[in-house]
């Protein structure tokens, strides 16, 4: 799942800024989203009529960032920079992608905004407002996904402190078609990405089970360990690549169950080892069918 980012031209026109919004503020914001563009190796693509944009009243965006005015000169520079390492797009493309966005259309492109009130047509799933939006907007577009060999790529963007098994990308396949599953799978993934570590590092004293009861409780997911250690080895373990660069086999027994308790399909994890992503990644081993 790979996305383009457009800047929506029309979020720099004063007339969207709500209530909430503050000039110096939105820059700050915008700059922490280019950094993530940046770090997933791409580039954030500029419409032409960004530029025209009043981002004051009677000031046109080209004019308040590139003018010689003396107040928020630091500011009028970091968006500069924004701008500056961003890439000019065809106008006529930009329209046309909007308005296939707002018609419906499953496209693989986010929109990063500037002030926040803008025209209700535009749908909010794919709007980037700051960095906390990042992960909310990149698994909208991750349920559209139509094949599980796209899916790993997906999981690494949308799921930060979560590390797969390669093992997964074959164990996935068993979801057929995908659509009826992905959002489910979502969910789950999101809980533990979301809540899992930071539950097993508060409660993990009162033990396994009372850590998974927490992330029942807090996601809303069906959790559950095996129990049976000898099975455990026999049939949940997993490799995973550690920092050496070395297969290491990992036993993945706590697990989460999709749809419902009696579900025949589970997320099978381990809390995480020092020895693998330095041991701040929840590992997951099996996505599939019950083992």
């Amino acid at each position: 799942m790979i996305l383009n980012y457009y800047l929506l031209a029309q979020s720099f026109d004063y007339h969207c800024m709500s209530e909430s919004d503050n000039l110096m503020d939105r820059i700050f914001k915008i700059q922490d989203i280019s950094v993530l563009v940046q770090e997933h190796d791409k580039s954030i693509l500029i419409p032409n009529s960004i530029y025209h944009q009043e981002i004051e009243p009677g000031i046109a965006l080209v004019d308040w960032m590139y003018g010689e005015s003396d107040q928020l000169q630091d500011e009028r520079k970091l968006l500069e920079l924004v701008f500056r390492e961003g890439l000019q797009v065809d106008e006529d493309d930009y329209e046309s992608n909007i308005r296939a966005l707002i018609d419906g259309e499953h496209l693989s492109f986010a929109l990063i905004g500037f002030y926040t009130h803008v025209d209700g047509q535009i749908p909010n799933s794919t709007c980037i407002w700051d960095a906390n939006d990042w992960l909310f907007v990149h698994r909208y577009f991750l349920r559209h996904c139509q094949h599980t060999e796209n899916l790993l790529i997906g999981f690494y963007l949308c799921f930060p402190k979560l590390h797969f098994s390669d093992h997964v990308q074959s164990s996935i396949k068993i979801f057929k078609p995908i659509r009826d599953y992905i959002d489910e799978i979502i969910r789950h993934l999101s809980v533990l990405n979301d809540h899992a570590l930071n539950l097993f590092i508060e409660h993990r004293n009162a033990g396994e089970s009372e850590v998974l009861n927490r992330i029942s409780i807090t996601g809303g997911i069906a959790c559950s360990i095996q129990g049976n250690p000898v099975y455990e080895r026999s049939n949940l373990s997993f490799y995973f690549m550690n920092d050496q660069s070395v297969n290491e086999l990992v036993i993945c027994s706590p697990h989460t169950k999709l749809f419902n308790n009696y579900s025949g399909y589970r997320i099978y994890f381990h809390w995480g080892k020092t020895t693998i992503q330095k041991g701040n990644k929840l590992l997951i081993g099996h996505i599939g069918e019950h083992l």
